[in-house]
């Protein structure tokens, strides 16, 4: 069983995109994450802005990719230093998004919820704990 079928498409009604809970996210350091948009379509490099950061912030997309060499580009380019388990994870991705058409079979992104700082390891599962 692939990791991305335990976590569907959200609908947009339980959470948004700029919410700090949606899920299926790659936390680069505090200012940076990568989500899987709600459509399913493609990864989205996400930058937290707000006052007084994190109490009132807001993720807004920055880039949004369908290849994992062009996510990791832009997350080179704009999110500045890249926490070392973080860039395992996007290293890890698959090369292209998956089309949800074709099903996405032997495509599908491989992260859990979140992926934070820190040591992370598997479980037999198929999901990352820190």
């Amino acid at each position: 069983m692939n990791i991305l079928s335990k976590f569907p498409p959200q609908p947009a009604c339980l959470v948004v995109e700029s919410d700090d809970n949606y899920p299926n996210n790659i936390r680069l350091n505090d200012r940076w994450r990568i989500i899987n948009c709600r459509d399913g379509l493609q990864w989205i490099l996400q930058r937290r802005h707000g006052p007084g950061r994190p109490a009132g912030a807001r993720w807004a997309g920055r880039s949004y990719c369908r290849t994992s060499a062009a996510l990791i580009g832009c997350c080179r380019a704009y999110s500045g230093a890249i926490d070392p388990a973080a860039m395992a994870a996007l290293e890890a991705l698959p090369v292209w998004f998956p089309s949800p058409a074709s099903g996405g079979q032997g495509r599908r992104l491989g992260f859990p919820n979140s992926i934070c700082a820190g040591a992370l390891e598997l479980d037999a599962g198929g999901f990352l704990h820190g």
